[in-house]
């Protein structure tokens, strides 16, 4: 499981850099809406090669921001 900020900028406690994606054909991610300082990122990947699937989307409630799961399968022309 990654974690993914929902825009441009990614987060993860992973440190494999860009192989924990590499020979994966999907990606299951949980993007939050929120900013965590920190300096390991989890690498960008593109949605030319990744598509969505699927979005289930949990609004933020009192002090917990919200976050979405969602998973990304690699394109078959990628």
């Amino acid at each position: 499981v990654a974690t993914r900020a929902p825009s441009s900028s990614t987060a993860s406690l992973s440190s494999a850099g860009s192989d924990v994606y590499k020979g994966k054909d999907r990606l299951y991610v949980t993007e939050v809406a929120t900013v965590v300082p920190g300096e390991a990122f989890f690498p960008e990947f593109s949605l030319d090669v990744w598509s969505e699937i699927s979005r289930e989307e949990h609004p933020a409630q009192e002090d917990k921001p919200g976050y979405a799961f969602v998973v990304y399968e690699k394109r078959d022309d990628a």
